[in-house]
C-alpha cells in the first residue's frame, strides 16, 4: 500500500511539474496602427513619457504582436505619411514619411496609464522605414514583469529612435494564448 501511495504522490508531483511547463503565455496584438491626429498639448493622449506629435500622420494599415513570454516582437505598418499641410511639416499633405533618413522604434508601454506604478518602457531596436513609409520588423525585446502582470495595460506607440514624440500607436488590441 505505501509502495502505491508513493508513486501516485510521485507521479502527480510529476504532472504538476510537467504542467507547469505547459502552460501557455500570453500575446498582446493589435489590429491596426493608426496615425497621430491630434493637439500637441492633449493630455489624455500622452502614453508614459511619450506625447502626440504636434504633426498629423495617416497610416493605410497595420499590425503589432508582442509575445510576453519570448520577447518576441512583430511591427507591421504602411504608408506612415504626413497628414498635415503646416509650416512645421518637412513635407506636403500626403508625402510619405520614408524619404526621410530618420530611424524608428517601437515602445510598448506597460501600465500605460500608472494603475500600478510608473509606467515602464519596453523599447524596440531602431528601424527604417522603406520610401513609401512602410514598415516590416522582427527583434527581441527585453519584457518586464509589469507586463506580463497586466498585459492589457500595455499601448503601443512609434517614435523616433531618440524622441519622446509618437506618430503611431496600436489600435484594437487583443490579449492572446500563444499556442
Amino acid at each position: 500500500m505505501c509502495g502505491i501511495r508513493s508513486f501516485s504522490v510521485a507521479a502527480l508531483m510529476l504532472l504538476g511539474i510537467l504542467g507547469s511547463g505547459l502552460a501557455q503565455s500570453e500575446i498582446v496584438r493589435w489590429n491596426a496602427v493608426v496615425g497621430v491626429q491630434a493637439e500637441e498639448d492633449s493630455p489624455n493622449l500622452v502614453v508614459g513619457e511619450f506625447f502626440p506629435s504636434p504633426n498629423w500622420f495617416w497610416v493605410e494599415d497595420g499590425k503589432v504582436m508582442f509575445n510576453l513570454d519570448s520577447g518576441e516582437v512583430d511591427i507591421q505598418f504602411k504608408y506612415l505619411s504626413w497628414a498635415s499641410n503646416n509650416p512645421s511639416a518637412q513635407s506636403p499633405i500626403g508625402a510619405p514619411l520614408g524619404t526621410y533618413p530618420i530611424l524608428r522604434r517601437g515602445r510598448f508601454v506597460c501600465d500605460a496609464r500608472g494603475q500600478y506604478g510608473e509606467p515602464v518602457t519596453v523599447s524596440t531596436e531602431t528601424f527604417s522605414l522603406d520610401n513609401t513609409g512602410s514598415a516590416n520588423y522582427h527583434g527581441q525585446v527585453e519584457v518586464q514583469q509589469i507586463c506580463r502582470d497586466y498585459p492589457d495595460q500595455i499601448a503601443f506607440v512609434v517614435t523616433g529612435a531618440n524622441s519622446f514624440r509618437y506618430f503611431a500607436f496600436g489600435a484594437g488590441q487583443l490579449v492572446l494564448a500563444a499556442h
